[in-house]
């Protein structure tokens, strides 16, 4: 029992300093994607690299605070079962969408409309506490859910 005790601890000042970097996305073309990142949500390209171990060209890209990695392998594709429509994207486990907030849902759904964005739903209620989300893919079929920060 002790050295449950001390592996918590221990656990404890190991995990203290863990922060959200980014958020890695396997792209079919990088200089579309980003494009749509830049375009859509604002992001800018940070750097460029290529990560030999994995053979991936890497765009970092971020928007404030918000860093993505969007990678590019030759070869790589696409799993059929991630185009599903919601509810049954959920139907296949692991990641599901970036999830993001903006102060006025309506105002950012309204930009949308003007992006060519393949909109799943608009402002659709999800929740009876009033949560509120617009939801849209980019152009590799990943999804995008955007919420309305509630009023308190």
């Amino acid at each position: 029992m002790q050295d449950n005790f001390a592996n918590a601890a221990s656990n404890t000042d190991a995990t203290s300093k863990l922060a959200f970097k980014s958020v890695a996305i396997s792209v079919a073309n990088l200089d579309r994607s980003i494009a749509f990142y830049e375009r859509v949500l604002g992001f800018s390209v940070t750097s460029r690299t290529y990560f030999e171990p994995v053979s991936a060209h890497v765009a970092f890209i971020a928007s404030g605070a918000l860093q993505l990695e969007l990678l590019k392998v030759t070869g790589s594709s696409r799993l059929k079962q991630l185009d599903a429509a919601p509810p049954d994207h959920l139907l296949t486990q692991g990641f599901k969408a970036i999830v993001l907030e903006v102060p006025d849902l309506g105002r950012f759904t309204a930009h949308l409309d003007t992006q060519d964005v393949d909109v799943v739903w608009r402002e659709l209620v999800l929740d009876d506490t009033g949560s509120v989300s617009t939801l849209f893919r980019d152009p590799d079929g990943n999804l995008i859910s955007v919420f309305g920060v509630k009023d308190d």
